[in-house]
């Protein structure tokens, strides 16, 4: 259990669960020692705008609120 919690310290964001770039260069490390193994690769870059005003008008809890709720959207 106990290495489980470390993996996912290492290899995941603690708020949304998804992947961090931890694990995603590892990942791709994998990929460039083993060219055959990928089958799919895929990554995905997402701003989200007006977080910070989203911050000063409802507080930090409402933007954690819409990160996780963006992760689950693309996940």
């Amino acid at each position: 259990m106990k290495n489980n919690n470390l993996y996912k310290l290492a290899y995941a964001d603690l708020l949304t669960g998804m992947m961090n770039k931890n694990a995603y260069e590892e990942r791709l490390q994998s990929f460039r020692n083993n060219p055959d193994s990928i089958n799919k690769f895929s990554v995905a870059i997402i701003d989200l705008d007006n977080l910070e005003y989203i911050n000063n008008i409802y507080g930090q809890h409402t933007v954690d609120e819409a990160v996780k709720i963006t992760a689950r959207c693309i996940f």
